[in-house]
């Protein structure tokens, strides 16, 4: 078995076009991309009651063991784990973090584990928009993945009328946390690549192979 598992880290928050970056990066032939998108959401432990309890099914008492068992043994989302699974140099694990999903001590933990071999892509988009998307979704409950239309452009001040929008704006949740998180990644050294909403969103499938080649082809 090959020992050291390839990771790629999608670092983002909410409404910044990660879904349609992972339905795109199925379409990788010269990778065997194996993706799970949000595992260390907490609706994919049923606390939602949507998505399996991944605790229960990998037989796991924590976030960090349920992504080794992923890591060695998976075969992408919704698919069981095999103890013969083929897991070579060229299969990499995808899946993303958003700020509400792991503590920053859990993410040094996996930077640092030798078990693995770690690219990280921060996917960046204008913090307007993102609270547009984010409104348009929490007033509709429509949480379309890739909408085929263009949202209305509402005042901040329209945007603030809901509760969580404001916190988050208050706060600098979301600015915050790549702030944090991209100052870790510096430190401890990980490759990574920032790539932004208006680049990323016209990408085709060679786009999207020169992206991961070039990430797990750099050394530190």
């Amino acid at each position: 078995m090959f020992n050291k598992k390839n990771l790629l880290i999608i670092i983002s928050v909410n409404r910044s076009g990660t879904n349609n970056f992972f339905d795109n990066i199925q379409n990788i032939t010269n990778y065997n991309l194996l993706s799970y998108y949000e595992i260390f959401n907490k609706a994919f432990y049923n606390e939602a009651g949507k998505w399996d309890d991944y605790f229960k099914k990998y037989n796991s008492k924590s976030k960090l063991e349920v992504l080794k068992k992923i890591a060695y043994y998976g075969k992408g989302h919704n698919k069981n784990l095999d103890i013969d699974i083929e897991n070579d140099k060229n299969t990499i694990t995808a899946f993303k973090i958003f700020n509400d999903h792991i503590t920053f001590n859990e993410l040094i933990e996996i930077l640092l584990d030798e078990c693995y071999n770690v690219r990280i892509i921060f996917m960046i988009r204008n913090i307007y928009d993102i609270y547009n998307s984010l409104y348009r979704s929490l007033e509709e409950n429509d949480w379309t993945s890739k909408r085929n239309y263009s949202l209305e452009k509402l005042d901040i001040n329209k945007l603030l009328e809901n509760n969580k929008i404001k916190q988050i704006y208050d706060n600098k949740t979301y600015e915050c946390f790549l702030f944090d998180t991209l100052n870790i990644v510096k430190k401890y050294n990980v490759i990574h690549k920032l790539i932004y909403f208006n680049q990323y969103k016209n990408y085709n499938i060679n786009n999207y192979e020169d992206l991961i080649k070039n990430l797990f082809h750099q050394t530190q």
